[in-house]
Formats: structure tokens, sequence, C-alpha cells
């Protein structure tokens, strides 16, 4: 799997190997073994998740606490080893193409790049959920 590591450390030398998620983890490790301990034991480290799919269902439908909030869920998921989120947007992505539907609190397109790319860099791939005919309540509430 992509989100395994081991870390080997020995007196003389530290080998890490793993998959991308698993460089980030193991990353992360080595740098809370450095603050506990002010240097890293000798020791060989190792996790693999139990299950490939680790996935956050995170429901923007009555709000968010803004990008910079959401940046932090993002590194706290990656602490828990989550890889996968599914952002339920609804109408907080800013459309062009309807202006006047999206909340006074929506994205704009640069924003979500923002947030993909944060999420990219914390081992999360972002599941976008955007909701079907039936579920745009928001939408329909128009009369245009």
């Amino acid at each position: 799997m992509t989100d395994s590591f081991k870390i080997d450390v020995s007196s003389v030398k530290c080998t890490v190997t793993g998959g991308k998620n698993g460089l980030i983890y193991a990353k992360d490790l080595l740098n809370d073994l450095k603050n506990i301990h002010g240097a890293i034991p000798c020791a060989v480290y190792s996790d693999s998740p139990d299950t490939a799919f680790r996935c956050y269902h995170l429901d923007l439908k009555k709000g968010s606490g803004g990008v910079e909030d959401i940046k932090r869920t993002f590194r706290r998921l990656r602490s828990l080893r989550f890889n996968s989120v599914l952002v339920e947007y609804e109408n907080r992505i800013a459309l062009n193409s309807l202006p006047g539907i999206a909340a006074e609190d929506a994205f704009t397109r640069e924003e979500i790049r923002e947030l993909n790319t944060c999420a990219a860099e914390n081992g999360l791939e972002i599941i976008p959920l955007l909701q079907s005919f039936g579920h745009l309540e928001y939408l329909l509430r128009h009369p245009d």
C-alpha cells in the first residue's frame, strides 16, 4: 500500500522506505520522535494501515470556518492517517454560470485550488460530492 512505511534507525544511519503517503507519515513520526526525545531513538518503526481507503466526509452545506479552518482540518486528517476526503460542496462554490445561486461565503475557484493543493500536500485525495437534481433545494428555490 502507498500508505505504509518502515524506518530503520541505527547508530550510523536512518533508512526510510514506503509509499507516497507512507513517506509523509514517516516524516511526521521522525519529527515527533525528535521533538519528544531530542533525537531519534535507534529502533525499527513501521506502519501499515488495515484498510486502503480511509475517508472523511466534510459537509459544507451549513457553512464552514473558511479556507484556513479547512486547511487545519486537512492537517488533522493527515495526522489521523486519513487518505481521502469526501467534500460535500452544496452551494459553497461560486459558479460564474449561475450568479446569485451560491451562498455568501462560497469558495472562489482560487480558494478551491488552494484547498486542493493543501489536500494533496497532506496526502489526501478530494472526492467532490455535487448534488443530483433531487437534492438541489438551494438551487430550486430561485424562481429563475
